[in-house]
């Protein structure tokens, strides 16, 4: 491995544990956050359409939100529209996170690949999420998140790298066969 590459990679999960159980732990947390957070903007962008969709007693995002619209139904409409999007892009992310883990358990780099693509396509959105939506608290939420978010794109780049290089070394490679070995 090139010293470059050595410099920006790792060969431990937070210090203990290694890259294949932290790559499972990092797939496991993003599947139950993933599950926390559908949840989440379900109940509260439903919680909202009992509510009139003009009162702004309690100054939130979807009140504002649903402020902008001329009728409760367009506005429901569009934030159903949302949390479609939103589901749908869970689904994909669970169908990669399953694609991932079988990667790690067969030791095959090119499974491992569409993650660290959805790693940076992530990080982009996140900052660009919180520059649109700048403040204080959403700074030090950006700064803490971020660095775990870069933390786990080292985790997945180091593992498939990781499996790459015992690839590169030995094209006939099979897990099955180091198992019993």
């Amino acid at each position: 491995m090139s010293e470059a590459k050595k410099l920006f990679l790792t060969d431990k999960c937070c210090c203990i544990f290694s890259l294949e159980t932290g790559g499972y732990l990092i797939g496991c947390l993003g599947s139950f956050i993933g599950c926390i957070m559908i949840s989440y903007y379900s109940s509260l962008i439903t919680s909202y359409w009992d509510a009139s969709c003009k009162t702004l007693e309690n100054e939130t995002f979807f009140t504002r939100f649903f402020s902008l619209f001329d009728n409760c139904d367009t506005a429901k409409a569009v934030s159903m529209t949302y949390l479609a999007i939103y589901i749908v892009i869970f689904l994909i992310d669970l169908i990669v996170t399953v694609v991932f883990m079988i990667g790690i358990k067969k030791r095959c780099h090119k499974l491992i690949f569409p993650v660290i693509i959805g790693d940076i396509i992530s990080i982009i959105i996140f900052f660009i999420k919180q520059i649109i939506i700048f403040s204080r608290a959403s700074f030090a939420m950006a700064f803490g998140f971020g660095a775990l978010y870069i933390y786990f794109l080292i985790i997945t780049t180091s593992l498939y790298f990781k499996f790459k290089d015992e690839r590169k070394e030995n094209p006939q490679y099979s897990p099955a066969k180091a198992a019993s070995a």
